[in-house]
């Protein structure tokens, strides 16, 4: 067997052992009864088809919230996310994982974990290396010592070097967003475009 074959076999082998366990675990869920207090993102009615869920619960309760994942609160209009974003007083991005149990290991990525003031200095420090200029001369060259980890270790906040967990953090952050978040954004764009195009429906507005 050559040993493209065999790679792709392991390959398969591996999702459908992925497929199979995701599976079970949403077979034996709890099922959803009521979506403004027992919303479930895992239930597989919101997997295959979510809009109709937000749309009712924009209408009859537009901030759901269920006992699941330890306690969540879901706003679905625009006007309340953003509310919610700009109010750092009373909401805090330290808990950013909707899980059942709390992860193992506390592992914070500033900026996206971090509240005022310390946003803006995680913030702040990763302004530079993305700078329009400083993109320009990273494609031009590449030496040892201008990567981002060489930066981020030799950065400082307030004279003080970044921690270990921060710049770890940091980096992991970054590699979801610039994998993740982008691949996902695009393919839902590019996906969504075309349809609205074709029906004359125009972008879905804000609520």
């Amino acid at each position: 067997m050559g040993m493209r074959r065999l790679l792709r076999r392991r390959s398969l082998g591996r999702k459908s052992s992925l497929n199979a366990c995701w599976g079970a675990e949403l077979s034996i869920r709890p099922p959803v009864e009521d979506w403004a207090t027992d919303f479930d993102h895992l239930d597989q009615r919101w997997i295959e088809d979510p809009f109709p869920i937000w749309a009712e619960l924009r209408s009859s309760c537009p901030v759901a919230h269920t006992n699941r994942f330890q306690g969540v609160y879901l706003p679905t209009r625009y006007k309340d996310i953003r509310e919610v974003a700009h109010d750092t007083q009373a909401f805090s991005s330290r808990r950013l994982q909707v899980r059942a149990t709390p992860p193992p290991i506390k592992s914070p990525a500033p900026p996206i974990t971090s509240d005022p003031p310390h946003h803006r200095l995680a913030r702040i420090v990763l302004l530079p290396p993305f700078a329009p200029a400083a993109i320009v001369v990273q494609r031009r060259r590449c030496a040892p010592s201008e990567d981002l980890i060489s930066y981020l270790v030799a950065a400082r906040v307030d004279g003080q070097p970044l921690t270990d967990n921060h710049i770890l953090g940091t980096l992991r952050l970054l590699l979801i967003a610039g994998i993740d978040t982008t691949g996902v954004g695009s393919g839902l764009a590019y996906g969504i475009l075309p349809r609205h195009l074709k029906t004359g429906a125009g972008w879905p507005s804000r609520q």
